[in-house]
């Protein structure tokens, strides 16, 4: 797990380096903001699935957005 983690944030790292100059602080804290906001609802939205039939999808989909959510910069 920490690995991962560290894969991510060197990544945006590197993105945020390269590209970060050419965007403003506020859109860039927007855009964050919105994509934790639609993964927060996607991740509610899964409660409500019957997911008897591939809970192992299921896990890693739930694993996914839990990183995602975690580790996207804000």
């Amino acid at each position: 797990m920490a690995m991962a983690s560290m894969i991510i944030n060197v990544t945006f790292l590197l993105l945020n380096a390269v590209f970060g100059h050419h965007f403003q602080t506020t859109s860039r804290l927007l855009v964050s903001l919105i994509f934790v906001i639609l993964l927060l609802g996607a991740t509610c939205a899964m409660t409500k699935i019957d997911t008897n039939e591939y809970q192992h999808e299921f896990y890693i989909g739930t694993l996914i957005y839990c990183v995602l959510i975690r580790y996207f910069p804000r």
